[in-house]
């Protein structure tokens, strides 16, 4: 059979230039700055700092742990402002509200880097009320450090902002203590058949200044970097290889459609969409789609070709509909 004319160079797609522009929409429209002309692969790697560094708002549990409410009380006597903002911020966490305004200004920006939360895995929130002209809480005398997962916030302790040792940002009596309050934390990341280093604070700071990870001894085993650890140049290793991942998924689609185009006109002929001109294919956020359950439900099916994808935020589909593609690769008999 001769192939149609119009479908020569069909599927159209460029899906790696769909990713960078989706990406840069999302900096420009968050007030984030950026690179511009970076790499797919740098910008995807920022993007997943971003997120990570900036809180989904959703509704969370929260924890005290021993050693806060000692804090707290301390703190009562010192700083009401700070002590109020505390008890603010677990008001918003179970509320699903945003607390981006309590975070460093520095999140404003993706080429900063956050080395105690790629370290520790904390974020910090600065405890003022008064907001300032940049959207932010201004500087405050207290912070407030917690570890922030999908459904649960730990409000570890409450620290002075000045330190003359000027170790804060190091100090391993943080996770001391979320190891003697929530032992189970720290569990994904032991390492067995590992020795762990014990060292000072002093000694930390200078590994962390020159960007070296560290194994450390946490209740008696050896536990990796809670935040994933971080790379030579300061950045996250985890959202390293998350963007590599993600590039990936993006090569492996495009080769997919490239080789399979027929099976893939003749799906979305089934569903009803007209190919008679050709297919265009887009690479879009998943969640700009608005998709019914089923359809997110079939996108991050084992069986289906854009599992990986779907799960990290991201679809394919039909330009002119916007309907996603699902390709379902169970083996046939």
């Amino acid at each position: 059979m001769v192939a149609n004319q119009g479908w020569a160079q069909d599927p159209r797609m460029s899906f790696e230039s769909d990713l960078l522009s989706v990406l840069e929409t999302y900096f420009r429209e968050e007030a984030i700055s950026y690179i511009k002309n970076s790499s797919a692969a740098v910008l995807a790697a920022r993007y997943c700092e971003v997120h990570t560094r900036r809180i989904k708002p959703t509704p969370r549990r929260v924890h005290f742990s021993e050693e806060l409410h000692d804090s707290l009380g301390k703190l009562s006597r010192v700083d009401q402002t700070a002590w109020g903002t505390v008890f603010h911020l677990r008001h918003l966490f179970e509320s699903g509200a945003d607390v981006t305004p309590y975070l460093s200004k520095r999140v404003a920006s993706s080429e900063s880097k956050d080395p105690m939360l790629w370290d520790y895995g904390l974020h910090h929130f600065h405890l003022n009320e008064e907001l300032g002209r940049s959207g932010f809480v201004e500087r405050a005398d207290h912070l407030l450090f917690a570890l922030v997962s999908a459904e649960e916030v730990f409000f570890v302790d409450v620290r002075a902002h000045q330190d003359p040792e000027r170790l804060l940002w190091v100090r391993q009596d943080l996770l001391t203590i979320m190891d003697s309050n929530w032992p189970g934390i720290s569990k994904d990341w032991v390492l067995h058949g590992v020795q762990g280093d014990t060292l000072t604070d002093t000694q930390k700071k200078e590994l962390r200044r020159k960007n070296v990870n560290h194994v450390r001894v946490l209740g008696k085993q050896a536990i990796g970097p809670l935040g994933g650890g971080v790379m030579a140049d300061g950045s996250s290793t985890l959202c390293k290889f998350w963007a590599a991942k993600l590039l990936f998924e993006v090569e492996q689609h495009e080769s997919y459609f490239s080789t399979q185009a027929e099976e893939v006109r003749a799906a979305l002929r089934a569903s009803g969409i007209d190919v008679a001109g050709g297919m265009e294919l887009r690479l879009v956020p998943l969640d700009s789609l608005d998709p019914m359950p089923e359809v997110v439900e079939l996108l991050g099916a084992e069986s289906c070709l854009s599992k990986g994808l779907s799960r990290m935020g991201f679809a394919v589909v039909e330009a002119t509909t916007g309907a996603p593609i699902v390709v379902s690769l169970t083996q046939k008999p």
